[in-house]
């Protein structure tokens, strides 16, 4: 009986893998195999590239694996009693059509790709703990508004005032939510020295992970130290 929900979103990359031929499946493994952990956005995108593979394709085909890693990180079975799940569930999807080939090769593929446990399963871990919170940041803005202050009449304008509007969006579990924070400009200038503060942190911190040798899943910028 099937064990997993396959969302429709990831048929077409099922049929991609499962149609991969035996060369390109060695350069898809060797490219994992060589590509040092990161985000899993510059994992794919390098990966891609060494393997030959359309990145389109190549990403659809390692977020599949990045989820099945996922799944089997807390399941305290073996590899070959995963694999066996995964292509019960997935060859049970009729809409997919898969030939006896096909299967063969979806079958062998997967249980290729999910034993680079030192490169792909470690930027699955450093996915998952990247949302491992009640609430994760999706996104900000900023609107900046003048209010007038009138005197007496309508007409008699006495004064104004400066407000911006904090606009923070984030996820929590499988929703979307956002909300937002009057500021003036001095509340502003306050947020800003605390992000500063922040990213002088993250700097040290960087550093820190770098002499220890410890690579640093993290997004990228110019002043990585």
């Amino acid at each position: 009986m099937p064990t997993f929900r396959i969302p429709e979103d990831d048929y077409s990359s099922i049929l991609t893998l499962a149609r991969l031929n035996g060369q390109q499946l060695e350069s898809l493994a060797k490219a994992i195999e060589q590509t040092k952990p990161d985000t899993s956005a510059d994992f794919v995108a390098q990966v891609a590239q060494k393997s030959g593979i359309d990145e389109k394709e190549a990403k659809g085909i390692l977020e599949i694996l990045l989820t099945l890693y996922s799944i089997r990180d807390g399941r305290s079975i073996s590899l070959d009693e995963f694999v066996d799940d995964v292509c019960s569930s997935v060859f049970s999807i009729e809409e997919l059509k898969l030939s006896d080939a096909e299967k063969d090769r979806f079958a062998s593929g997967i249980k290729l790709l999910l034993t680079f446990d030192a490169t792909l399963g470690v930027v699955a871990k450093a996915q998952n703990l990247a949302v491992e919170y009640d609430k994760v940041f999706c996104g900000a803005r900023i609107m900046s508004d003048i209010r007038p202050l009138f005197a007496g009449s309508p007409g008699d304008t006495a004064g104004a005032l400066i407000i911006h509007s904090l606009n923070i969006s984030y996820h929590e579990g499988r929703s979307h939510k956002e909300f937002y924070v009057a500021l003036d400009c001095d509340e502003l200038e306050d947020l800003k020295q605390v992000i500063e503060r922040a990213e002088k942190k993250a700097v040290s911190l960087k550093r820190l992970l770098k002499n220890s040798s410890i690579p640093h899943l993290g997004w990228h910028s110019a002043d990585e130290p």
